[in-house]
């Protein structure tokens, strides 16, 4: 597997083989995330049980928004595949087929993972380059490096603002505590972290609130351009994951996005059928876990 790259000083490399000793798995994944905070695994099992004991290894286990007691690693493992919406209904993100922005994992909320763990089942039915779900990542450095680049004159006092500013913003169907954090923090080791959910400009440019707050006004200004240059960053990195392909970001210094893909497709008989693409995702909360600070 190739990762491609928009810039082509920066690239991934085609991952690393699956390993049965579980110590050298773990091992080979701290080593990729430390380097670049991206770890891409090829040939993992598809089983639930070993997903979730490899993810353990890692930190907490954070259960789904919508897990119910009793459902074993299902509370944990998130399964992102289109289903058709039943009429009226409101189609999660992870259930649909469209387009998603960049995004960090759990994003609203005051406790967030620390690692997003990606495991491809069904990489889905071919299509044509930009419509097969290529999952898209983009390093928090490299954006503010770019931004800085477009907007040399209100990068420096724009960073400042957006990490000065605090915000909160969740979803009806998110029921833990929601933060009120800035959107960019940085730890006490001094790197830069950033939270930001999906259209996150849009729905805080509709705030009455945020409009009325002293400084909020300059405060989507910046927010704005910086919205620009994550839209469509010159340094993301795109891929089509394949069957069995793990792939483990670190949440604090890598955002992930998808291109939208065919939701409905031809089976072997050229009847209609949901597109097959299917994959598991977990939330990690690192153990002991370190609060951003602004």
């Amino acid at each position: 597997m190739e990762i491609s790259v928009q810039h082509p000083a920066r690239r991934l490399g085609a991952g690393s083989a699956f390993q049965s000793d579980v110590a050298a798995l773990v091992g080979d994944i701290r080593a990729q995330l430390l380097s670049g905070g991206i770890a891409n695994i090829a040939g993992f099992p598809l089983s639930k049980e070993q997903y979730f004991q490899l993810a353990a290894l890692f930190g907490r286990p954070m259960r789904k928004h919508t897990a119910e007691d009793g459902g074993g690693t299902d509370e944990y493992i998130g399964v992102v595949r289109y289903e058709p919406p039943a009429e009226g209904d409101k189609q999660p993100p992870t259930k649909g087929a469209s387009a998603l922005p960049f995004h960090t994992a759990r994003a609203y909320v005051r406790v967030r993972p620390s690692h997003f763990f990606m495991l491809m089942v069904n990489g889905g039915a071919p299509g044509p380059a930009g419509c097969r779900g290529e999952s898209q990542l983009v390093r928090w450095d490299n954006l503010l490096q770019e931004f800085r680049q477009l907007h040399p004159e209100h990068a420096e006092a724009d960073i400042k603002l957006l990490s000065t500013f605090p915000v909160s913003y969740k979803p009806d169907y998110v029921k833990e505590e929601a933060s009120v954090d800035p959107l960019i923090s940085s730890s006490p080791s001094g790197e830069i972290t950033v939270r930001y959910w999906e259209y996150a400009f849009a729905k805080l440019a509709g705030s009455t609130d945020i409009q009325q707050r002293k400084g909020g006004p300059q405060f989507l200004d910046a927010l704005s351009r910086f919205d620009s240059v994550l839209t469509a960053p010159f340094c993301r990195y795109e891929t089509v994951l394949t069957a069995g392909q793990l792939v483990v970001i670190d949440n604090r210094r890598i955002a992930h996005g998808r291109r939208g893909f065919s939701p409905i497709v031809s089976d072997a008989s050229g009847r209609p059928t949901p597109n097959p693409r299917e994959m598991w995702t977990m939330h990690v909360e690192e153990r002991p876990h370190v609060e951003n600070v602004a």
